[in-house]
């Protein structure tokens, strides 16, 4: 069962990562650290899929989550955020945007979201039809 939660939903579509950077596990890593200077999600745990096209990560938290997708053909990035504390979405577009160097975004902000399920198994089949969606938003219909 879904849990439905009130606070602060932001989906950030970014284009033009360098490839050849990418979103390594240290980037990564770094960016999910500083998160609670920004984005406060409450003790939770990390967890990683690394994929043919790229990867995905997710920090869960008592207040949120952090999900950030990679596609490396592309160069796009999704991040995908919830937080039922306060939190500012224009400050976290702007670290986003730098500590990703992205050449242009897309934002979106809602006031509700779901929260992820605890469960291994069921987190990284979440985090997958996450993926899934991401990538079928962005992709061009022909």
């Amino acid at each position: 069962m879904k849990k439905l939660a009130c606070g602060t939903h932001l989906i950030l579509d970014g284009f033009g990562v360098d490839p050849e950077i990418g979103v390594s596990e240290g980037r990564v890593d770094k960016f999910m650290d500083a998160l609670p200077e920004f984005w406060p999600l409450g003790e939770g745990r990390r967890y990683r899929l690394d994929l043919e096209n790229g990867s995905s990560a997710i920090q869960t938290g008592r207040h949120g989550y952090a999900l950030i997708h990679f596609f490396s053909e592309q160069g796009w990035l999704v991040v995908d955020m919830f937080t039922a504390a306060d939190a500012d979405p224009a400050a976290a577009a702007t670290i986003i945007e730098r500590a990703f160097e992205l050449s242009r975004f897309d934002l979106r902000l809602t006031r509700r979201s779901r929260l992820f399920p605890e469960g291994e198994n069921e987190l990284k089949r979440a985090v997958l039809g996450e993926r899934h969606y991401a990538q079928a938003r962005l992709t061009p219909l022909e």
